[in-house]
């Protein structure tokens, strides 16, 4: 069927369903869906058919996304060419704005398109590039799911990204390890709460069940309305007190409260556990700190004894930022990243990178191959060999010459006859290490010059964040 006849087609089914009027919900959009894709063999071709019928839609915006997230339902099971590739990131890219309650999906779809590209790709340099959009696009899947609190998706998207990181050796896939570290705790917390949560209904007068309940919302989750919920005059006094404060809007706490809840959450909550717990608490501290300051307004002992205390934080808070679910993951909310052209051994250098020696100065002697001298395996590397002489008077114990090594107890590998010879390298001999020689490229300098993206800085300036 030519493209003229599926226009036609799909223009007189938008008119018989009455999709121009915009009537078209539930079973009847289903109904429209297989009025569409019928007579198309492949899902390919059900997906290139959908995405037709997107453009005869205009109005109608719950009919289009629906349309083109059918689009992408079946473009992904069937991405066999760079066109059904492009197809079906357009369509994912067009629901990411349209479609907002399913963005972390929709980022995750098109990250899974490029993937594909990848694999159809045969270069190297193009597949590394294609990974960074990959890493990019599960990442902002990862960040949008943890800013709406759906930590198994973000999980799920940062784990991805971390494992497209690892492949190809990406410099922020160290930050990927540990963000995954942090939201698979908070997705582990989520199921606690859950389990408490049905257990407390069977158990309403567990007061261990219930303090463990309060404390994972308040502490790990951060929730301080939800912990609120679940405080009665069984719970511990200081629960009583400060965890219903805590669920107000900080606009009603005094200023006595936001002082004690500051002191408490600081001196407290924040010292009973480590990580993304401490981090948390230090954040709510500060917040109460900087709120009583603002209340108190005068110049005593008692605003500078606040302004140290929220000094002390911020200081521990600078330590404790790589546990932040929600700051770029790229630097950490640092602003900077390490320097990639430079990198030598993990670390940026700051100077131009030798790709050849990778910025040692040394590469290995190519007459030897690095292969200075090895122990001689006849002699094991004593230069004679031991041999038992029988004569008219018995038996007795003699010695000669190693002839595979030629007494010297050493053998090294000879480019020029690719064998093995006797005794050691001459030529790197009093080169140090032994079996390298000066870098031809960068002639012993291992990169003095400094590098041009960082202008010798070591860092960069993160892209990733405003």
């Amino acid at each position: 069927m030519n493209s003229t006849a599926v226009t036609l087609r799909v223009a007189a089914l938008l008119i018989v369903v009455g999709v121009l009027a915009g009537l078209v919900c539930g079973d009847e959009t289903e109904t429209f869906i297989k009025e569409i894709i019928q007579g198309a063999r492949t899902d390919s071709q059900r997906s290139a058919k959908l995405m037709e019928a997107v453009s005869m839609t205009e109005g109608n915006e719950k009919l289009q996304i629906a349309l083109l997230g059918k689009s992408v339902e079946y473009g992904v099971k069937s991405l066999r060419t760079a066109d059904d590739c492009v197809r079906v990131q357009k369509a994912a890219s067009m629901l990411v704005t349209r479609d907002p309650d399913r963005e972390p999906h929709w980022l995750a779809q098109q990250a899974k398109v490029y993937r594909r590209m990848q694999i159809l790709s045969k270069s190297k340099d193009e597949k590394s590039k294609l990974a960074d959009k990959v890493i990019d696009l599960l990442v902002r899947s990862g960040h949008v799911a943890a800013t709406k609190g759906d930590w198994k998706a973000s999980l799920s998207a940062y784990s991805e990204a971390q494992s497209v990181a690892s492949i190809y050796r990406k410099l922020v896939k160290a930050n990927l390890i540990s963000r995954v570290r942090t939201v698979l705790s908070l997705a582990r917390a989520c199921e606690q709460v859950s389990k408490y949560s049905e257990q407390l209904t069977k158990k309403p007068d567990d007061v261990d069940l219930r303090s463990s309940l309060i404390k994972t919302l308040l502490v790990t989750l951060d929730d301080p309305i939800g912990a609120a919920k679940y405080v009665n005059e069984d719970t511990d006094q200081k629960l009583q007190a400060y965890v219903p404060l805590a669920g107000k809007d900080i606009s009603e706490v005094p200023f006595e409260g936001c002082k004690s809840l500051g002191e408490w959450y600081y001196k407290e909550l924040a010292k009973s556990g480590g990580g993304l717990n401490k981090y948390r608490m230090l954040r709510r501290a500060k917040t109460y700190y900087q709120r009583a300051l603002t209340l108190h307004g005068k110049t005593d002992i008692t605003s500078a004894a606040m302004k140290h205390q929220i000094a002390q934080i911020e200081a521990e808070l600078i330590k404790t930022r790589t546990a932040d679910p929600l700051a770029c993951v790229f630097c950490f909310a640092a602003g900077k990243t390490d320097c990639g052209p430079c990198m030598v051994k993990g670390k940026s250098s700051g100077k131009l990178q030798c790709a050849k020696c990778e910025s040692s100065g040394r590469m290995k002697c190519a007459r030897c191959n690095g292969i200075y001298g090895l122990k001689c395996k006849k002699c094991s590397g004593k230069g004679i060999i031991y041999y038992i002489v029988k004569s008219y008077y018995g038996k007795y114990r003699s010695s000669k010459s190693c002839t595979t090594c030629s007494g010297t107890g050493n053998m090294h590998y000879d480019t020029r006859t690719k064998r093995y010879r006797y005794g050691t390298c001459s030529y790197c001999s009093y080169h140090s290490p032994k079996g390298s020689d000066v870098c031809t490229d960068c002639a012993g300098g291992g990169g003095t010059k400094a590098c041009p993206k960082c202008n010798g800085d070591k860092t960069l300036r993160c892209s990733r964040c405003p």
